[in-house]
């Protein structure tokens, strides 16, 4: 399936929730909860070999989920239904070991983003890119 290579919610601390379009985690050194509707740029990375979903969303601090956590395949779910999402980022990122990989911003985002000049690997901004 879809998920194949992302060895979703084995072994880690903690739990994800999905209810709606709200997305928890309760794990042993906090947690959080975005709204998928406020989330401005999703980015993976990995830390002490652990593979980390990292959601920013409008309003609310970061919420950071391990890909071992409980349930995290309803985040990978979540995520899937983004429009733009680039999961094959994703599982590039898990099998290079890259250290900070995007891979899904918003329209609004995506004009911030060009200011700041974030050091991660490029993401398309909707149809405005041209290359072949």
């Amino acid at each position: 399936g879809r998920r194949a290579g992302f060895a979703l919610g084995v072994g880690g601390a903690g739990v994800v929730e999905v209810s709606g379009r709200q997305v928890a985690y309760f794990g042993p050194d906090g947690g959080g909860v975005v709204s998928i509707k406020d989330l401005s740029r999703v980015m993976i990375h990995k830390h002490r070999g652990v593979l980390h979903w990292q959601c920013d969303a409008r309003g609310t601090p970061s919420l950071t989920v391990p890909n071992s956590a409980a349930k995290a395949e309803t985040l990978y779910d979540a995520l899937a239904s983004l429009d733009g999402v680039d999961l094959d980022a994703a599982r590039r990122a898990m099998a290079e070991d890259a250290p900070m990989v995007l891979i899904w911003q918003s329209k609004d985002a995506c004009a911030q983003t060009a200011v700041q000049e974030l050091p991660l690997t490029s993401v398309s901004c909707g149809a405005t890119d041209t290359t072949p």
